[in-house]
């Protein structure tokens, strides 16, 4: 299991998340290819994670050079104009995105996901954005009888609570819990941004969780190849000395994220 350090920021982090997270120095985590599928990738990604009084930011940087530039979109699943943002989506040229709205199945396109589990929950959350900004939210019951399941249909948008096993854990994936996420993506200088914010709240916290708790959880990207059913995937679950298995929704392997207290920008 990897271990990070997690910065907890004495302000609110929603807004200008890698901004703030500069002047913080909050520090980085690089993404790895899961052995044996990178396909020939060697795209660069990097993840930058925090928290602050208002809740949990995700600030991500991806190496896209296949992308044309495009301004900041900002979108989210829980006002009209929000879901119009994902439904309306060009999308962005030079990345594959074909998924459109909430609960779409973004985990075929180009696609970044945060999945992460406080301190003891029978439960982690999962967020995954494709490249048009469509956004997949659910949280996964990690314990079986917590919930039942009511469809094992998966068609789309995704709805329900859906029983899977991977590996030899079973997994309950509940697509009708909605968070109350935002989330922004912006393409320069053949890099992509992705910035998601994830107020307390979402997690059943009034306040942010005290120093040196321990959450769990990783950051992922799915770089489809062109052509063919194939995926290079990138994440920070740790593999070493492990069969692996070649998917993302695995706990036991999920990094531990120590919950830190920086009360000073690193620059001043």
């Amino acid at each position: 299991m990897y271990d990070y350090s997690i910065a907890m920021l004495p302000i609110t982090v929603r807004v200008d998340t890698d901004q703030k997270y500069q002047r913080y120095e909050v520090p980085g985590m690089e993404l790895s290819f899961i052995p044996e599928n990178d396909y020939g990738h060697k795209e660069f990604t990097v993840a930058f994670l925090g928290g602050g009084k208002d809740g949990l930011a995700l600030s991500l940087c991806a190496e896209v050079p296949k992308a044309k530039s495009r301004e900041v979109q900002t979108y989210n699943s829980f006002s009209d104009e929000g879901i119009r943002a994902q439904k309306e989506s060009v999308g962005i040229s030079g990345l594959i995105s074909l998924a459109r709205g909430p609960k779409s199945h973004v985990f075929n396109d180009d696609c970044f996901e945060l999945f992460i589990r406080p301190t003891d929950s029978d439960f982690y959350y999962g967020w995954e954005i494709n490249a048009a900004g469509s956004c997949l939210d659910y949280r996964v019951a990690l314990k079986q009888g917590l919930l039942t399941a009511t469809t094992s249909e998966t068609t789309e948008p995704l709805s329900g609570i859906v029983e899977t096993t991977i590996g030899d854990t079973v997994l309950t994936f509940d697509y009708d819990w909605q968070s109350n996420a935002t989330w922004n993506i912006q393409v320069e200088d053949e890099f992509l941004y992705l910035e998601l914010f994830i107020p307390w709240r979402d997690f059943g916290l009034a306040e942010a969780p005290a120093e040196h708790t321990v959450w769990q959880g990783t950051v992922n990207r799915i770089i489809p190849v062109p052509g063919t059913s194939q995926q290079a995937l990138q994440s920070l679950l740790d593999f070493e000395g492990k069969n692996v298995i070649p998917r993302f929704h695995q706990p036991d392997l999920f990094a531990k994220f120590t919950w830190i207290k920086t009360e000073k920008p690193q620059n001043r």
